[in-house]
Formats: structure tokens, C-alpha cells, sequence
């Protein structure tokens, strides 16, 4: 699939590189999807939802923190490992929903090293999307909240 950069003005290959649905033009690294409505944080195992606020450009956007409760959900717990083991983790429940009361914050986009892009079949720059902390977020078009059990 073939677009218009409305950055570069060239006509570019998409490469999808492997920040979650994001794509970036593979000339110039401009994001050319900035319409998901969430941005996930991803901190080594444990995922946390954001929901977008404002877009600001095309390599800044505000997001803000929501709020996860956890639904009850039959646990499979297992002895082993430092002291247990949940075999079914990833049917884990979480009721999500907005937090008018938290925090706004901006997350850039990055350049964060080179991989080699199967699309245009060259190394190109690695983009991802980071705060001023740099903690690491990926747009989604839905939250997603995950806390590792096993780690």
C-alpha cells in the first residue's frame, strides 16, 4: 500500500515497524496514523491503558492515564517458581474507563535505533513513541491493560 507523505511529499511505501499499529512513512519516519484513540505503556511485562487527549503534530501527542479495576476471574495458581505460577494470566479482566482526574502528559516520537524493514527491504529508523521520562507507549485503537503475575 502506497501514500502520500504530507510531510516529505514523496509517494512512500508504509513501513510497519514494530511499534503496535503505527505506521510511519519509510522516507522521512513522519507518523501517517495519528487517529488511534489510545496509546498503551508499556513497562518491560505490565501494559497500562492511555486514552488520547489532543494531538498535538505528528510526532507529539497528549494522553492521559485512565483507570483499570480488575474483574474478578478464576485464577489458575500453580507452586513453582520463586513461589507460585498463574498458568491462565492472559484471561485476565479489567473493567476500563476514563480518569477526568489524572494527569496530562506529551509523549514524541523517537528515533530509537534501526531494524531492517521487510517493506522496503533496507534498515531503516526505528520510531516509538516515549515521554519525558522515557517510558515507552504504543498507539492502539483500544486499551489494553495487563499486570504479569508470573514476573
Amino acid at each position: 500500500m502506497t501514500y502520500i507523505c504530507k510531510k516529505c511529499g514523496y509517494e512512500t511505501k508504509i513501513a510497519k515497524l514494530n511499534t503496535g499499529n503505527d505506521k510511519f512513512c519509510a522516507i522521512c519516519g513522519a507518523n501517517i496514523t495519528t487517529t488511534q484513540k489510545f496509546a498503551n505503556h508499556y513497562g518491560y511485562t505490565d501494559v497500562n491503558p492511555y486514552e488520547v487527549i489532543r494531538v498535538v503534530s505528528d510526532k507529539c501527542i497528549e494522553i492521559r492515564e485512565m483507570s483499570a479495576e480488575k474483574i474478578k476471574w478464576d485464577m489458575k495458581i500453580y507452586q513453582g517458581g520463586f513461589s507460585h505460577h498463574v498458568a491462565n494470566q492472559n484471561e485476565q479482566k479489567w473493567d476500563i474507563t476514563s480518569n477526568d482526574n489524572a494527569k496530562v502528559i506529551k509523549i514524541r516520537l523517537n528515533k530509537s535505533g534501526t531494524i531492517f524493514c521487510g517493506t522496503t527491504k533496507r534498515h531503516v529508523q526505528n520510531y516509538i513513541w516515549k515521554d519525558s521520562y522515557g517510558n515507552k507507549y504504543h498507539l492502539s485503537d483500544k486499551p489494553i491493560k495487563f499486570y504479569d503475575y508470573n514476573f
